[in-house]
């Protein structure tokens, strides 16, 4: 799930109003037998009590915080610094806890190198080789957050970042996976 709104007001508003959000959209999902296990939110947007949502709610992963930030996106809070899953145990309201697989987003993402950076094909495409060359060294995991629009204007780019990270034996997995694989060894 990407938030139920694409509004950019999670950082603005609180926690019944969030969680409101949350619920309709489950809603839909269920009345529509879509299976939803993670989120993401709009802008990668974060605040106090995102996590103790996700975990009302059972998400089994959250993919909202990026491995660094670079850019004013998400201040004043800053990326895991962490190209890795993490499992957090968060406390729910009530006294339950809940465990949700944080998985960073790496950074940064289609928007900021194809729209605010201006770069073309081959600029962005070495950005790109340099990130995952450096993902890669460290045994992390290179988490390609991308948005359709992008994708249909700058096929090129996509189709040889593909290609590249499938040359580095990367292998592509939905965040389910991933999520189902950190889940099962705690």
């Amino acid at each position: 799930m990407h938030g139920y709104s694409h509004d950019g007001l999670i950082l603005k508003e609180g926690q019944e109003s969030l969680e409101k959000k949350l619920q309709k959209a489950l809603n839909f999902f269920q009345t529509n037998e879509i299976e939803n296990f993670g989120y993401r939110s709009p802008w990668a947007q974060r605040n106090n009590f995102l996590l103790e949502s996700l975990g009302k709610f059972d998400f089994h992963y959250d993919s909202s915080s990026p491995d660094q930030d670079t850019l004013a996106l998400t201040r004043p809070l800053v990326g895991l610094h962490y190209n890795r899953p993490i499992i957090k145990k968060i406390g729910i309201e009530g006294g339950d806890s809940h465990k949700i697989v944080q998985i960073p987003i790496s950074y940064p993402q289609d928007v900021q190198i194809l729209e605010d950076y201006h770069l073309d094909d081959e600029e962005a495409f070495s950005y790109m080789k340099y990130k995952i060359d450096f993902i890669k060294d460290f045994e992390g995991f290179f988490i390609f957050h991308t948005h359709p629009i992008h994708v249909y204007n700058r096929i090129e780019f996509f189709e040889k970042v593909i290609e590249y990270t499938r040359s580095m034996n990367y292998k592509p997995v939905m965040m389910k996976e991933i999520s189902s694989q950190f889940h099962d060894i705690v």
